[in-house]
């Protein structure tokens, strides 16, 4: 993969940035109190030990959230549901416990915040499709001892194998899991993907045993257009991407629940999207500085979408 890239507007987009200037105060947090690594002088310690961890891992999957340092950026923990809903859901004592699960895990970095704030490790779970992001997020946050990866992740997973005998995840978590965080995901695959993608979310949810007024949750954020559309992808011009607007968000999810497999057994669902924002992509510590060098230029209709999905079944 090139070190950048244009987009359909003409102007450039860098999918890798050598250098790191700061680390987001979030991350800061996590990596020194989670992951015992101090920040140093000017955070540096915490600069090299990001590098350290980040350079060998884009060598062999050069994707732009490796690249550009998107996998220091906290989006479950700024989410609007965040403390409202999932942390107090993932630290209550109901019984059965409440199950996360990260779907397109990268670094697990937003599911580590998680147990930081207090989940517990084992009803956490974590899914990609690359074993090489779940090495790389223990080297990051060195926590092999207290977070079993042979128990806590499904990796590597397949979202588009929908039979339960050949995907781990659909096996060993179908119809146990209570909330499902997945951003950045759904904004990869085209629209008869994400066709897939929710209805093997709508699967992995929990059908029985919980309290009806809180149903089961899925949440994220995603690259979303003012014009929803489909395009090439930036990154893989011989994939595409659909990116949504408000109305085919909820859309997409009604479609999924009308089908046969669905429309007896989901009670009620709710599509809701909270935010639809102008966001630039150079990565942006809370002080305003830029992290990383080498800002980005977006097209006139990118926003940055933060939603939730919630059923009942």
């Amino acid at each position: 993969m090139s070190q950048t890239d244009t987009s359909s507007t003409g102007r450039t987009w860098e999918v890798y940035i050598p250098h790191l200037n700061s680390i987001p105060p979030a991350m800061s947090d996590l990596l020194e109190h989670y992951a015992h690594v101090p920040p140093g002088p000017n955070h540096q310690t915490q600069i090299d030990h990001v590098l350290a961890v980040r350079d060998p891992v884009y060598k062999s999957n050069p994707y732009p959230c490796i690249g550009r340092f998107r996998f220091l950026t906290l989006d479950l923990a700024t989410h609007c549901l965040y403390k409202t809903d999932v942390l107090p859901r993932m630290t209550s004592t109901s019984s059965p416990p409440q199950i996360f699960l990260d779907l397109g895990t990268c670094l697990s970095q937003d599911m580590r915040k998680l147990i930081y704030d207090g989940a517990p490790p084992l009803h956490c779970y974590g899914a990609d499709i690359i074993p090489a992001y779940i090495d790389a997020g223990y080297k990051l946050f060195n926590d092999a001892e207290r977070f079993p990866r042979d128990t806590q992740f499904f990796c590597p997973m397949d979202i588009f194998d929908e039979d339960p005998s050949s995907n781990p995840l659909l096996k060993g978590s179908g119809g146990k899991v209570d909330i499902i965080h997945a951003t950045a995901f759904f904004h990869l695959f085209s629209w008869d993907q994400q066709l897939v993608v929710a209805a093997q979310c709508l699967r992995l949810l929990r059908k029985q045993g919980r309290q009806e007024d809180e149903g089961c949750l899925i949440l994220g954020k995603q690259v979303g257009y003012v014009e929803a559309q489909e395009s090439q992808r930036r990154d893989n011009p011989e994939l595409k991407s659909f990116r949504h607007n408000e109305a085919s968000w909820r859309k997409l999810w009604e479609s999924v629940v009308r089908e046969e497999e669905f429309r007896d057994v989901v009670k009620e669902i709710r599509v809701e999207v909270h935010k639809m924002h102008e966001r630039h992509e150079g990565l942006q510590a809370e002080d305003g500085k830029g992290v990383a060098g080498g800002q980005a230029s977006m097209p006139s209709g990118f926003r940055w979408m933060e939603w939730s999905v919630r059923v009942w079944f």
